[in-house]
This record gives C-alpha cells, structure tokens and sequence, in this order.
C-alpha cells in the first residue's frame, strides 16, 4: 500500500490513459476533480501559497543530502512509513532546524522577505541565479515539526554564469519563515539553448514560455502532483515509475503539456486561470483546459507528454549501460552478435557447397564503371521520372532467386493515389562476398507520390530549446487519412547529439559535417552533408543528421570513419554485423530505405552504393530499433490501424508509432492528389491543363464572385510543376523584349496579365525592363517562387521577377492597403506549405486581391497594379482562344515541367 503525506498531498486518483492499443483521448475521464484558481501573474486569482490545491513534495529518501552546487538532478520518492512512526524523527529534524535558523543570525536586509531568502539559499545551493519576481514558494506553510521534516516546494527560474534560465524545482526546509536548507533540487527544463521566462504557479502547477532562436515557439505548464499512472500489464506500470524514478526522483514523475505554437510570438502573455492555460499575442489566442487538454487548437499543437511503453530489455540495456558505462553493454552486444553471426556461417554452410562460399563477386569499382556506362534513361534526359526502378547489378556472378528484381510487395489494404503506379517497389542483394548469408533489404519509394515527415521521440533526441516532442504520428486527420508507413529514425542524443527540426522547430541545432535529411517547405527532399555554417535555411521544414556520410558520390565512407555506431572498448566494434538500416538517395533521384541484418557498416554502405545511391546517411542499428510498418488509419482512429513489417526478421512493439515511441522516427504519407483545402473556395482541376503525371493534378482554379463587380480569378499552383516567365507588355515596355535567357512559351498552360507600376522593377529573361525599387516586394519565378519583402535585394542569377506592392505579410492584411477606388490589379502570393497562389480580376481593387490570396490559403502576397491599360486576368487557351505571344501588359506565363522526382544533394560533394 503507497504511503501518502498529510494534507499536502492532492494527487488526483481519477486520471486516466489511453490503453496500449491506442484509446481515443477524447474518452480519458478528467484529471482533477475541482479547477483552482491560478498564482504567480498579473492574471493571478490567488496568491502565492494559498490553500488552493496545495501540492507538496514527497519526502527525500533516507540518507538524501543536497547535492553539490554543479549537479542537476535531483533525488527525491515517496515517504515510507506511517506519520506516527515517524514522528520521533520529524520533531527531532524539526529541533535541528530551529537550532540551525537560530544559529544562523539575522537575514540581511536583502532577505527580509521569505521568497528573497530562499532565492539567495538556492543560488548558494545549486549555482545557478534566482530573481524574486521569478521565485516561488508553492506548498503552504505547515506547522513547526511539518516544514522543518518534509519542507515546501520551490520553483523558480535560475540563471548559470554564462547560460540562459532554466525552471528547477526545489525542496527547501523551514523554521518559520526561515529557510535554512535545500533538501534536493533539479533543473526542470534543462534547455540550455533557450531562454525560460513569464513563470506563472497555482494550483500546483506552472507554466512558462521557451524563447528560442524565432522567438517563443513553445509553452509548457508543468503539475507537480505527478503523472497519470500508466496503463496496461504491472510491468509497464513498473518500468514506468521505475524511469520516472530514474528521471526525475519521484515515482510519479512530473506531468507536463507543451503548446507548440504555430507561428512563434514574440512577447506572449501567459496565465493560468484555474485548471487553463491561456497564451495570448494580439489577436492571437490559446485557451486550453489542463486537465484534458486537446489534441489541437487554433494556431497551435497541443502535446500531453506521456511516457511510453518500454520494451523490459531495451529499458534493462539503457539503465545497465547508464549505471557501469558503455564499454561493458558493448562488450556484451559484440559478443552476443559476433557468435550470431558465426551460427548464420555455420547455417550457410551446412546448406551450400564449399563452392557457394567462393563464388566469384564483383568488385564495388566494377559495379560502379559498369553502371556509368549505361545510357541515360530518356525519362532523364526529358525531365521527368524513372519508375519503377531498373534492375540492381548484383556483385556475385550468381545471384538468388529474386535477387536485384523490384517487387511490388506492399500490402493491397496499404492506400494508393488513384491511377498511379506502385509507389514502392522491394529487394533484396547481398553485398558482402565474405559473408554471402548475408541479405539487405531494399525498397524504392517513388518521391513523386510520397512525403517524407519526422517526428520526434517521447525521450529523444533530448531538446535543448524546450518541452520533448509526444513521439508519436501527429493526430491530425490530413496526417492520419494518408499515413501509408513508418520507420525508424537515428541514434540517441547521447551517441553524437546530430541535430534534428521538426515542422519548424529546433529540437537541437544542426552539426557541420553530418549526414543529413533535409524536408522542405515546397515537398523536396535533400541529401547530403551540412556545411559550416550551421544556420537552418529558412525553407528548411525538417532535417535529421546522423554520423557522417555511408556513400557521397562514388565514395564509400569519406571521412574514413572507423565506427558505424561507436562503443567503447571493443576492437572492430566498428564493423559489428548486427540489423542496420540506412536512407539514401538514388542517383535517379528516388528514395531507398536499407535494412540488413548481421550487416556491418562497410557491407551497408556498399549495398547502398551497389544499388545505386549517391549519397547515404546510416540510420539506426541493433534489433528492436530497426522496423519499417506498413499502415493504415482508419476514419482518423489511431487505435483503428493496421499495421505489417516490411520483411521477416523485423520486430518490436506493433503500431508503436501511432502510440508514444521514445526515439525519433521518419513517416510516410501520401501526397495530396486532390485540391488545396479550402473551405470557401470551389476547387477545379478540369479547366486547367495538368502537366505530367497527370494522376498527380499540380492547378487547380477557382472563381470568386464579387458583389457589384466581375469575378476574381484564382489560381493555386503546386512548387515544381510549373515554371513562370514573364514576358514585356506591348503598351508601357515598348522596345523591350525578353532577355537573352528567355523559354520558349511552347507548352504554357495559362497566362497572367498583369498592370505595372511606373516604378516597379521588371526582368524577363534575364534583362531588366525596368530598375529594381527599394521600396516594394519582389517575386522571383522559375521552377520554384519565392516572395521578397521591401528592402530586400534579389539575386543576379534569377531570370524572371517583378515587383509589386506587399499586401499580405505572415498571413494578415498589411494595414495600409486601403484603396478607395477600383483598379487593375492582379497579385502572387505563397502558401505555407510552398504552393503559388495567383489572383486576378477586372476592376479589382488592391484590397480584394489581398483578400483573395489570403483565401487561397497564401501567406505572403506582392498586387500589381497601374494604369498602362492592362485587364489584370486569368488567360485559359481554349481552341477559340490561344495564349498570345504578349499582352498589352505585362504578363506572367505558367509552363508546365514534367515531373522528375523531387529530390536533391547539397553539400560540398554535390553534382
């Protein structure tokens, strides 16, 4: 029976959690039975150790001293014994106490007030800076013999010679109002690239803002009382507490809820109001209820962190390897998987002749000349795409049935884009001659059809801008509606701590010189390894690193790294065969995704290589961690999926990505076949020619009508599919033409004609029309667009741009836009997520044309406007009606580009 403190404690016995097969959060009974008013803020209802849900710390452990000023953990669990058996021992703790207090002297007058005096106890204590005004007592005073034996709980922003502020939790002793020492203390979000601040508490809980490098990106509210208790078998519940234990000091851990916010604020307000949390910049506003808190809101993402079913083995590794060091865990793995591999030997040979083990293999460099020697694909030399993949040159002279031959092996029950071929294709080569038992497993994954999304664990990688992520597939139903897979991610931060983002946010901040997946904003997907600078691009959407390159170019392991997944101590640990897996990318441009087992690092990065990938990053390694899941959601339940490995030999925790995984992980969604979102807008693919693959439409129009005034045209484009050129107008650009760069408008799909200010800057094919103004937006074409805000000069090297007038900024109306009279006006602007949004109309003012890009769903948009006779409109060739070679204005034609696979390499060694 657990052993509870009086009065103190008010740990809620009705909280629930979703079961392991992935209960509905929406069906979780509420946390707390009765909301109390929130402490510590300009919102505050009640103050600072009020006797609204009081909540104690548990009592230290016998023995437990305060540590050392440089360590921030901290040592703390449930109090045992009954009160009356330790009441002997609590007054006589509570003599020493007030004899200590007393001993002490007088406070200076600079700790007159108790919050000054405790804040000056735990810098002695723990190092770290507190300021009153962000120190809090949270537990209510109790009696004499009560604070001087149990203490009350602190929590306070502390700030370390040279770092920025951290949140630590305390348990300070009291005579009186006198605090006289810190019994264990721990530092709460130990995220030493971001900045805590705005600390509110009541009620037993706080909240505080994370201020990282874009400004406040996330708020956490943290509850002392603990975490749910986890649900399913006794031995989840007790690797559970035991992790909590091991985490934090107390069995019931600390509860938390991360709002991640959307686009960052710069300065919220943040307030607890009872059991709600409430953020708020301007407009801006999130208000959720603690106790259940949603899954999303308005402007944000919502993450109840939940600690994660642990495999009893993996848990006993971690906590071994954590207690004795690595050196003896990768003793043991080397051991247990070198004789794995010699029982494999034993197989083969037992099954084969002496000759099978022999048989003569090519050389890496053999296979490599003899692929440079085939002919380009015509697919390539087109533009477009080669799929499905060609057969794999195998390196033995004889290879096995089906060996370098695609397969499609998905199952029929996984989702496919209507019309469109397989989008992966499986098999199998074997690329070491020493070991020829030994199979890795290929499959091709077709880019054009699929994204690539990342997600964080539940425990790592360990952030140092904030709040872990929930480590799972985001519960959104556009997520969950086309999810066809999943699969593992890298190693653990403590193995190298390579940099991840995740939808914007900075988990940790990028190493020069790793490997590295890049997802961006526009649907591409880059390989390849980060330079020195190590500033995040802007159109970085996310990234993972991991080790230095397996293959960039021709080249097998550049760097001459000696270990693939480093252990101590151990000779050739390095080429320890053990499950492996990589990601690479194909020199025709499609993903491969690598699994092996009983593979070394060098025979991973020559399977890579002999299949054709130009660049390779090796993932994550060891069985239990190396897993690709087919799956499919049903009706946006997560606890309504299939699920099937992609190969046998493949286990672990079924559908672990759609529940709470601990390490990051990569998953595979479909891409949007249909039209943009919209919930105004009538979306039309008939009207517009689509460029190829026509299974995949990239144009999509629609009209809106306008009261007293013709239709607005809009246009929404997908990034890539399409490249813009702009041509001259025949009325205001007389005796300009297009520059010596200039396309052939052969295979345009529709035309914008456009109005042009005097003095907005015009370039069409490489030649300047008109100079370029400080003073207005720019939006540069080509293949892929991008809008410039005033102020910001263009590249030399973009062909095509023109300049206008900034009318939809971070996606609000720029307020001084308010044209009173009516104009030919059209506009650009771009979405979130990288599509190219076109608005034009007749007698359309500059207002409306804002108006209409923000309902198309764009960001940031650039009007054009003027009175050179232009009929700011959407041209459509139809046979009545052929697009023009130019129009009395300037216009901005769409040319269709066949589509290749979107995929790139950047770096140092990029072709």
């Amino acid at each position: 029976m657990r052993k509870t403190l009086p009065r103190r404690i008010a740990r809620s016995t009705t909280a629930t959690v979703p079961d392991p097969e992935g209960e509905r959060d929406d069906d979780r009974a509420e946390r707390d039975a009765d909301p109390a008013p929130a402490v510590g803020s300009s919102d505050a209802e009640a103050s600072v150790g009020s006797e609204a849900e009081p909540v104690p710390p548990r009592s230290p452990r016998d023995g437990d001293v305060a540590p050392a000023p440089d360590r921030v953990d901290s040592v703390a669990g449930d109090a045992g014994g009954s009160w009356r058996a330790k009441l002997p021992i609590a007054i006589a703790l509570a003599c020493v106490g007030v004899w200590r207090a007393c001993s002490a002297g007088p406070m200076g007058s600079d700790e007159t007030e108790p919050v000054a005096a405790v804040a000056a106890l735990l810098e002695r204590t723990t190092g770290a800076r507190f300021a009153t005004d962000e120190t809090a007592i949270v537990t209510n005073a109790g009696g004499l013999v009560e604070d001087a034996a149990l203490g009350r709980v602190v929590i306070g922003l502390g700030r370390r010679p040279g770092k920025k502020r951290d949140l630590y939790v305390a348990d300070v002793r009291f005579a009186g109002d006198r605090p006289y020492s810190v019994a264990w203390w721990r530092n709460v979000s130990a995220s030493p690239d971001a900045d805590e601040s705005s600390l509110v508490v009541g009620g037993g809980r706080a909240a505080f803002a994370v201020t990282s490098l874009r400004g406040v990106e996330v708020v956490t509210a943290v509850d002392l009382r603990g975490e749910p208790s986890p649900a399913g078998e006794w031995t989840d519940r007790f690797f559970a507490r035991a992790q909590a234990w091991m985490d934090t000091g107390l069995l019931d851990g600390i509860r938390r809820v991360s709002v991640d916010l959307a686009q960052p604020m710069r300065a919220p307000r943040v307030a607890l109001r009872g059991p709600r949390l409430v953020v708020e910049e301007g407009a801006r506003r999130v208000d959720i209820d603690l106790r259940r808190p949603p899954e999303r809101v308005a402007h944000a993402r919502v993450i109840e962190h939940r600690r994660p079913p642990r495999s009893p083995v993996l848990w006993a590794v971690d906590t071994v390897r954590g207690v004795v060091g690595k050196g003896p865990i990768a003793w043991l793995e080397s051991t247990v998987f070198s004789a794995q591999d010699r029982v494999r030997g034993m197989v083969f040979d037992a099954q084969h002749s002496s000759s099978d083990r022999t048989t003569q293999a090519l050389s890496v460099e053999e296979v490599t000349r003899a692929r440079k020697s085939r002919p380009l694909p015509p697919e390539l030399t087109r533009g477009g795409a080669v799929w499905p993949p060609e057969p794999v040159t195998l390196r033995f002279r004889s290879g096995e049935p089906g060996e370098g031959a695609w397969r499609d092996t998905t199952p029929s029950w996984v989702r496919r884009i209507d019309g469109a071929p397989p989008f992966a294709y499986l098999t199998f080569i074997r690329p070491d001659p020493e070991r020829p038992w030994v199979r890795v497993h290929l499959l091709a994954l077709d880019p054009r059809q699929i994204e690539i999304g990342m997600e964080a664990g539940a425990e790592d990688p360990r952030p140092t801008t904030g709040a872990p992520s929930e480590g799972r597939i985001p519960r959104e139903r556009d997520v969950l509606d086309r999810v066809v897979a999943a699969f593992n991610g890298a190693f653990k931060s403590e193995h190298g701590n390579y940099g991840m983002q995740v939808n914007g946010r900075l988990f940790l901040p990028p190493v020069a010189g790793a490997a590295s997946i890049t997802s961006h904003i526009d649907g591409r997907i880059g390989f390849g390894t980060w330079g020195p600078d190590t500033a995040v691009p802007p159109d970085v959407r996310s990234f993972r690193q991991n080790l230095s390159a397996l293959v960039e170019g021709d080249r097998i392991n550049p760097e001459g790294r000696a270990h693939w997944g480093y252990v101590l101590g151990v000779a050739g640990a390095g080429e320890m065969p053990t499950e492996r897996t990589a990601l690479c990318r194909h020199r025709d441009g499609y993903v491969l995704y690598a699994w092996g087992e009983g593979v070394t690092g060098t025979g991973l990065a020559e399977a890579t290589l002999l299949a054709g990938c130009d660049y390779a990053m090796h993932l994550d390694m060891n069985p239990l961690h190396c897993v690709w899941e087919w799956l499919r959601v049903e009706g946006g339940a997560a606890n309504q999926a299939r699920h099937a490995y992609l190969a046998p030999g493949m286990r672990g925790n079924p559908r672990r990505f759609l529940r709470w995984y601990p390490k990051d992980f990569f998953y595979v969604t479909l891409r949007r076949a249909g039209a943009p979102p919209s919930q105004t807008l009538a979306w039309n693919g008939s009207i517009i020619r689509q460029p190829e693959p026509a299974w995949l439409p990239a144009i999509f129009h629609a009209r809106v009508d306008r009261v007293g005034g013709p239709p607005t045209h809009v246009v929404s484009v997908q990034q890539g599919r399409v490249r813009f050129v702009t041509r001259p107008g025949r009325r205001d650009d007389r005796g300009h033409s297009a520059g010596p760069r200039a396309r052939s408008l052969r295979g345009s799909l529709f035309a914008t004609e456009i109005s042009a200010q005097r003095r907005a800057g015009f370039r069409s094919g490489g030649g300047d029309v008109s100079p370029l103004s400080p003073e207005l937006a720019t939006v540069l074409l080509g293949t892929h667009v991008r809008v410039l805000r005033p102020g910001v000069l263009p590249p030399r090297d973009v062909d095509d741009l023109l300049q206008g007038e900034l009318v939809l900024a971070d996606g609000e109306l720029a307020p001084n836009v308010t044209p009173t009279t009516w104009e030919r006006a059209a506009g650009i602007g771009v979405t979130a997520d990288g599509r190219v949004v076109m608005a034009a109309g007749w007698r359309l003012r500059v207002r409306e044309v804002g108006a209409a890009l923000r309902e198309a769903g764009a960001v940031e948009g650039v009007a054009f406007t003027g009175a050179d006779g232009a009929r700011g409109n959407v041209r459509i060739p139809s046979r009545e009606e052929p697009l023009r070679q130019a129009y009395e204005g300037r216009a901005v034609y769409a040319i269709g580009v066949p589509m290749g696979h979107p995929t790139f390499r950047f770096g140092r060694d990029a072709e």
